[in-house]
């Protein structure tokens, strides 16, 4: 949990050194896979996900994308495409954002038996 605090300041000089525009933020890209053991996660089971988990964390706004992702299985030879979903977050990288980050993870591999969320942390500069 403790690996965004400080991030801030970094991500100041990093955007300084980038030239990125806009405001220093966290782009969080987390990538929900909707296979699960038994069936596939319906539209109506991500949609009641967003509302009761993700939006009450990140009231501000979020933005999600159907995605097509492929992965090889730690026991497997083989490749396993899937249907996914992917949440964009823009936060300011502090501890409270890391750790409701880590609740929707945490929260959607409870709720629909997943193995892992893939995220993705990157520098942003954020402007509107």
């Amino acid at each position: 949990m403790r690996r965004l605090q400080g991030l801030l300041p970094l991500l100041a000089l990093a955007a300084c050194a980038l030239r990125l525009s806009g405001a220093p933020r966290v782009e969080t890209r987390l990538f929900f896979g909707l296979a699960t053991p038994e069936r596939t996660v319906s539209e109506e089971e991500w949609q009641s996900f967003l509302r009761e988990v993700v939006t009450p964390r990140f009231p501000e706004g979020l933005t999600f994308f159907d995605a097509r992702g492929q992965f090889r299985r730690h026991d497997a030879q083989e490749t396993v495409a899937e249907d996914t979903r992917m949440l964009l977050l823009l936060h300011g990288g502090d501890a409270a954002a890391d750790a409701a980050i880590g609740a929707i993870i945490a929260e959607y591999k409870r709720r629909f038996h997943q193995e892992s969320v893939l995220r993705i942390d990157s520098a942003a500069g954020v402007s509107f």
